[in-house]
């Protein structure tokens, strides 16, 4: 999920260049957690993610990746989330009434039930998110394990303070583990390192690298440290990253269908795994509707489709090259025949977003070093 500070970044243009990359044999050194995938409306998406016909059967609206993660002595849950830089956990420092807003089967953290948590002197955090929910409290030291890696004095705030987004009754997490990178971290005055930052500084992985095979079952998986050639066809494609504002962001990409690129002016995407919508420029999303008999827009200006309709693929492309993702990876729920379905697919508002169409059909590799993202279909 994108912290607030986003919508004012004014984004520098890079010349991206996608080059293939060569298949090799998996790390020796990394590890593996489960990826678990929750529906629910993710806030900060203005497009309707759920059909809007009452014959619709089923409907995804957003949701995330879970991972477990002991921290200290409590065994968490927490969101992966690659549009902030924060490991925050909620926790017995907020008052009753903000705990409750956990939901139940979720755990609190209690630092004072800890034998390795210790405060870090003066340092707090406090954060935003786009959908106006928020977090703040102490930053503390604490031993992290995810996946059988474990950091013993990892950096994490402790919340004492719980906003909810607007419209939310509870959390579906006990906190995210935040992978962008360390400038936007919030804990001040120093601000830390990510999880998979840490690892590297701590020489607990070969690479600097974590990969994702997501998937909207209970089959996906995150990977630090490593990448696992099995899991993707093909070979891998290169994009340089604009990091220059703290977030994963792909400079001049473009779109088209049926191999023919649309005229739009090409944008800049972020790729936010806490954000379900794939965000791309409203001409050209009038021209992949074009390509779909039936189509049209709603009194809201979304686009939907006629249920049971085959969506045609959508070509992504970058400089020097495109990756496809399959139109069924863009169905947002289905229906019966006659009725109207909507897609995961909204238009961007000066900046686009990758989404879930694209983590759920593509192998990812977030390479720290360059930085740059690696990806090509799931095997």
């Amino acid at each position: 999920m994108r912290i607030v500070s986003l919508a004012s970044l004014t984004l520098l243009a890079a010349d991206a260049l996608a080059l293939p990359k060569p298949k090799g044999p998996s790390n020796k050194k990394g590890l593996k957690a489960a990826a678990r995938h929750w529906r629910g409306r993710s806030a900060g998406h203005s497009t309707p993610l759920q059909s809007r016909d009452g014959n619709a059967t089923a409907s995804n609206d957003g949701g995330g990746w879970l991972l477990t993660a002991q921290v200290g002595p409590s065994a968490l849950t927490l969101n992966i989330d690659t549009g902030s830089s924060d490991l925050w956990v909620a926790s017995t420092l907020m008052p009753a009434n903000e705990q409750s807003g956990v939901q139940t089967g979720h755990s609190l953290y209690d630092p004072g039930q800890s034998t390795t948590a210790q405060p870090i002197s003066g340092e707090s955090f406090d954060i935003a998110y786009e959908d106006g929910s928020g977090s703040s409290g102490p930053e503390y030291t604490e031993s992290v394990t995810i996946g059988g890696a474990n950091l013993p004095n990892m950096a994490i705030g402790v919340c004492n303070s719980l906003t909810l987004g607007s419209g939310s009754t509870s959390r579906n997490s006990d906190g995210p583990v935040g992978l962008g990178f360390q400038s936007i971290n919030s804990a001040s005055p120093t601000k830390e390192p990510t999880f998979a930052e840490a690892l590297v500084a701590a020489g607990a992985v070969s690479d600097p690298v974590f990969s994702t095979f997501f998937t909207t079952d209970d089959s996906g998986f995150i990977l630090f440290g490593m990448t696992d050639s099995s899991l993707y066809s093909g070979s891998l494609t290169s994009v340089p990253v604009d990091s220059s504002s703290g977030f994963w962001l792909l400079d001049n990409v473009s779109f088209g269908v049926n191999g023919n690129q649309f005229s739009s002016a090409p944008l800049t995407t972020i790729c936010d795994t806490g954000g379900p919508g794939l965000d791309i420029p409203a001409d050209a999303l009038s021209d992949y509707f074009g390509a779909v008999s039936g189509s049209g827009q709603d009194g809201n200006g979304n686009w939907y489709y006629p249920c049971g309709s085959q969506l045609p693929d959508l070509d992504v492309y970058f400089p020097s090259g495109s990756v496809t993702i399959p139109g069924i990876a863009l169905e947002n729920g289905s229906g019966d025949a006659g009725s109207n379905c909507y897609t995961w697919m909204g238009t961007a508002n000066g900046q686009g977003s990758m989404g879930i169409p694209f983590f759920t059909s593509m192998y990812i590799e977030w390479d720290l070093s360059g930085p740059t993202m690696n990806f090509a279909r799931q095997a």
